[in-house]
């Protein structure tokens, strides 16, 4: 029954996710001049999926705290797994921060690349600067800019500090810096403690297989009030601003867990 149930949730995300590859290009095509509106429609389908992606994997996302539908701004997490874009696409029009080597990663990334998402080549002395000029773009188009500043997953027992480059981009912009906290609880997927975590060298398919023959999850996405902050030199009010999202995130992650 276990591998029915694995299989069944793989061929109806895959079948899904194939379906709306079409309307993406076709998104793509039709607003080739219009950026804004573009990337709006393709926030927008990416919401689509991100829904039905949930709903296929039995995960049920559960927004608490200062959540705001209609607020855009420059959102910043705690990163446990893959299926933090899932969870936060499902609540938020929204555009992600991925490395480069995502693009060749077998549907999703040609997925992640009709959806407009912004790469960032890390071995480039260019990539944060193109990064964050990519992203500047997004939110002046009216959706969120998402971004992970620990700067890969965790296993999920605490946040790790913060990397402070792209807080520049919300001094740039005087936008709003909504923290985010997301903790996952699972149900029926072995003995693992947080078995959603996935980090470390463990091998992507293996994880999603797992992942599959979950039973239930639940993902509650903390949202807390935007940060005020105050333009002053760039260096020092962006690590700053870096260590308050930081110290506001890891104390609702901490909280969550109780």
């Amino acid at each position: 029954m276990l591998m029915l149930k694995k299989l069944s949730r793989l061929l109806a995300l895959m079948s899904m996710s194939a379906i709306l590859i079409a309307p993406a290009i076709l998104v793509n095509l039709t607003f080739i001049f219009s950026f804004a509106r573009r990337t709006r429609t393709l926030a927008a389908l990416a919401t689509l999926w991100a829904k039905c992606s949930c709903r296929i994997l039995g995960i049920r996302v559960r927004p608490d705290g200062d959540f705001n539908k209609d607020l855009t701004g420059f959102i910043v997490s705690n990163h446990t797994s893959y299926t933090d874009i899932m969870v936060l696409a499902s609540l938020l029009p929204c555009t992600f921060l991925s490395k480069e080597d995502v693009r060749r990663w077998p549907l999703v990334g040609l997925l992640s690349m009709l959806a407009g998402t912004v790469f960032i080549d890390r071995s480039s002395r260019s990539g944060i600067p193109a990064a964050i000029k990519g992203l500047n773009r997004k939110l002046r188009a009216g959706v969120n800019a998402v971004v992970f500043p620990e700067g890969t997953t965790s296993d999920s027992s605490d946040v790790m500090p913060f990397k402070s480059s792209f807080f520049e981009l919300p001094l740039m912009m005087n936008c709003p810096v909504i923290p985010v906290s997301i903790k996952y609880r699972a149900a029926g997927c072995g003995q693992l403690e947080n078995p959603v975590a996935w980090f470390g060298n463990e091998y992507f398919p293996k994880h999603f297989w797992r992942l599959l023959g979950c039973g239930n999850v639940e993902a509650t996405l903390f949202f807390s009030a935007p940060l005020q902050y105050t333009k002053g030199d760039n260096t020092l009010a962006r690590k700053d601003l870096a260590m308050q999202a930081h110290s506001i995130v890891s104390k609702q992650y901490r909280n969550l867990s109780v």
